[in-house]
């Protein structure tokens, strides 16, 4: 069985996120947008990335960001899931 490269890196990316790959009945909002890289901390791992709905501003391990730059076109996948 094969898969496709966006497939791949879907579940390459659902994997660095900690989002689970299989929505359930409590996950909402799952969707992807891309933007540019405005600010970028390496130390903290906080980034501003803009986008075409404002400005997003995102935490990551900095480990992850080490390859990343101001000014970088990126995809981020986003998600959420209600806490009781």
């Amino acid at each position: 069985m094969s898969i496709s490269r966006k497939a791949a890196r879907w579940a390459l990316a659902m994997a660095f996120t900690g989002l689970p790959l299989v929505a359930s009945a409590h996950e909402l909002g799952r969707h992807s947008m891309e933007g540019t890289i405005v600010s970028l901390d390496k130390h903290t791992g906080f980034m501003h990335v803009r986008t075409s709905m404002g400005t997003l501003i995102e935490h990551f391990p900095p480990r992850s960001e080490s390859h990343l730059h101001v000014g970088q076109h990126i995809k981020l996948y986003l998600g959420f899931k209600a806490l009781k």
